[in-house]
């Protein structure tokens, strides 16, 4: 990562201690996993931290502290994008997060 610049430090400025010091120092990593897409030690780890802020799972549902669905959409502007957002998608709907992914054409992108 990158430490956040002065224009993205102004923004954030009405929000304190909302974005992580990690992330606004630019010294935040992502988690490491055993690169099958399986890893359920990782899975667990983002459960466990959308149920500390109130998220909880009813029926196969993850929903958000109002009791509302949780979900997402992922736009994709190529083919491998897609793929790569198919495997988001699949490893997210096993702690129920809903997530569509929508294709864009060249046109749409502009």
């Amino acid at each position: 990562g990158h430490p956040a610049d002065d224009r993205e430090k102004a923004l954030l400025a009405p929000y304190p201690g909302r974005v992580p010091a990690d992330v606004m120092d630019g010294t935040w990593k992502p988690p490491v996993t055993d690169g099958s897409g399986q890893d359920r030690k990782v899975l667990k780890t983002a459960f466990d931290l959308l149920k500390s802020i109130g998220y909880h799972v009813n029926n196969g549902t993850m929903l958000d502290p109002d009791g509302k669905p949780f979900g997402f959409e992922i736009l994709t502007a190529s083919q491998d994008e897609e793929r790569l957002a198919g495997i988001y998608q699949r490893t997210l709907e096993k702690i129920g997060i809903n997530v569509s992914i929508r294709s864009l054409d060249g046109d749409q992108i502009q």
